[in-house]
């Protein structure tokens, strides 16, 4: 309550560089960890009656970025056809295409690098799942055989990351490595700048490219930014101008990655119209 304005208003500061891949942050109150609970988020509401919110999400896009990095032709050939690579997921490594929510855990735990070790503590952090040591094992194995080119992805990364000094964005952006690091973290800090800053760092670097078209394009109180996320955007606009808005916000965030990476990349961006979050 302490964070309102007279009119209910929340104007969090936000740091367009605050993590290390060059998203935003933001602090007190942190808009950018507002659950998606929808009770929580119904919280959240436009100026008026006749407003509604436009929310407009990259569709698994580190998961794409990954893939057209890596030049894994199975994973990209499910985002051209719009398909859903939780589902692929779930049927090449689980043989069950209904266990989707077991395939996203195993997609963002074997994604960075880390070991089935790590994927059980993702699976349990950031999804609920309790994977048995067991399970880990088999689903790091079985997600790697069936995208075989991430796992080379990481091999090449693994044979440059001993001698780099900087990882760098698709953009062009570059984050230094820290010349103190301990002796046991050295080539792991510097293996995640190879893949998770040159993954993450792009798709920040789109966002923003992005979010400058979209301020431009919006041009004013009526339809303006509310609130940019790590993959996604929330716009305010009127009710009567909802359709035309999520259309060319959906347009303007998808060339934002096609003049990063090329009219061939395969991104989706999906979007909701709501009168809440």
């Amino acid at each position: 309550m302490e964070a309102l304005d007279g009119k209910n208003r929340l104007y969090p500061p936000l740091n367009p560089l605050s993590a290390d891949t060059g998203r935003f942050g933001c602090a007190k109150p942190n808009l950018l960890a507002v659950p998606r609970d929808p009770e929580v988020r119904a919280l959240f509401i436009p100026d008026s009656e006749d407003r509604v919110f436009v929310y407009a999400d990259y569709r698994n896009i580190e998961l794409v970025i990954a893939a057209q990095l890596a030049r894994e032709e199975r994973m990209l050939e499910v985002f051209r056809n719009g398909g859903d690579i939780h589902t692929e997921t779930a049927q090449r490594v689980l043989g069950n295409a209904s266990a989707g929510q077991q395939a996203k855990t195993i997609n963002f735990g074997c994604l960075y690098g880390g070991g089935p070790a790590r994927l059980r503590i993702t699976a349990r952090t950031e999804f609920g799942l309790e994977f048995s040591e067991a399970e880990a094992k088999k689903y790091h194995s079985g997600f790697f055989q069936a995208y075989p080119a991430l796992r080379k992805w990481h091999a090449r990364a693994w044979n440059q990351a001993e001698g780099i000094t900087y990882g760098a964005s698709e953009y062009g952006r570059r984050r230094w490595a820290d010349p103190k690091d301990r002796a046991d973290h050295w080539t792991w800090n510097r293996f995640q700048l190879c893949i998770n800053f040159e993954v993450q760092g792009t798709g920040a670097d789109a966002l923003k490219i992005a979010l400058v078209a979209l301020y431009n394009r919006l041009g004013g109180s009526e339809r303006r930014l509310v609130l940019p996320l790590h993959d996604a955007v929330l716009v305010q606009c009127p009710r009567s101008e909802a359709a035309a808005t999520a259309t060319f916000t959906r347009r303007i965030m998808t060339e934002a990655f096609h003049e990063i990476l090329g009219a061939d990349f395969p991104v989706s961006v999906d979007t909701k119209i709501s009168p809440q979050w």
